[in-house]
């Protein structure tokens, strides 16, 4: 089997590594393809798999890649009377706190 990309108007096939962004591939002879790293530049990428044998070859409905950016986060220390502790907030409207 082998896992392909949808570039222009042609199927290629996906080869495993470190790409030109910094995402990695990986499992692209493998029934999983993993995309490790994904940036938001891969959002609306088509994969799809081919799989091949003496009889014939027959290829999967095509699948979209969707890469939504991280929420910003930040670390601040805050110290009260009752002991110092440290805030994250991950966006806006929604913190964790250390107890």
């Amino acid at each position: 089997m082998q896992w392909q990309i949808l570039v222009n108007s042609g199927w290629v096939n996906v080869t495993d590594g470190t790409q030109s962004d910094g995402s990695v591939i990986s499992g692209s002879k493998t029934d999983t393809l993993t995309v490790t790293n994904a940036q938001t530049d891969e959002s609306g990428n088509d994969y799809w798999a081919v799989f091949s044998n003496s009889q014939g070859t027959i290829d999967t409905h095509g699948a979209f890649l969707t890469v939504t950016a991280a929420a910003p986060m930040s670390i601040t220390r805050v110290t009260t009377a009752a002991g110092t502790r440290r805030v994250w907030t991950v966006s806006p409207g929604f913190e964790m706190r250390s107890a």
